[in-house]
């Protein structure tokens, strides 16, 4: 009998984040610090990704991940709740990681929302990453919840995201996708 090689561990979560060679792409918590470090392998030497998290442990986790990965990757010791010194319309990609999701209050998800469409460029995309919690030793992941999906969706809408939607939703993650409106 002959077994099927296993796909990479983020070839869907890639494809759902869509980053490109070149581009700049700003992640709004470390809660994957191995999906940072292939994004930042994807956009290369001539691109930029910059993780936003708090804590020297995530920076240690974060610096790793990226030699793991052979990727260039910053780091910015803050709460993602923060706004950050950079330019407006600076990443032409947000990516808001589900760990912080869960814990933060309703008003903080709405400021990190805010704060991360002010750091896309008009026509830029926000990508939230939410996961169904703890993964389970064996069998497959619960699927997120959908009142989680629905309310992710929701706050992206009013923080005047258009083309809102749910991308996929697989075992264990959903990935939902706001663009900034481009400016008339």
């Amino acid at each position: 009998m002959w077994f099927r090689a296993a796909l990479p561990p983020h070839q869907t979560a890639l494809a759902m984040i869509g980053a490109k060679a070149g581009q700049s792409v700003v992640f709004l918590g470390a809660a994957d610090t191995a999906l940072a470090a292939e994004v930042g392998r994807v956009t290369g030497l001539n691109g930029r990704t910059l993780v936003v998290d708090e804590g020297r442990a995530v920076r240690v986790e974060i610096e790793r991940a990226a030699a793991r990965a052979g990727a260039l990757l910053e780091f910015h010791d803050a709460p993602v709740t923060r706004t950050l010194d950079e330019p407006a319309g600076t990443f032409d990609l947000a990516v808001l990681t589900t760990a912080n999701w869960a814990v933060l209050a309703p008003e903080a998800r709405h400021v990190t929302i805010g704060n991360a469409f002010a750091l896309v460029r008009p026509g830029g995309r926000l990508i939230g990453v939410l996961t169904a919690g703890r993964r389970p030793r064996f069998g497959r992941p619960p699927h997120v919840p959908r009142e989680i999906v629905d309310d992710a969706l929701a706050r992206f809408t009013a923080a005047g995201s258009r083309a809102v939607r749910c991308l996929a939703d697989v075992p264990g993650t959903a990935y939902v996708e706001g663009v900034r409106p481009r400016a008339t």
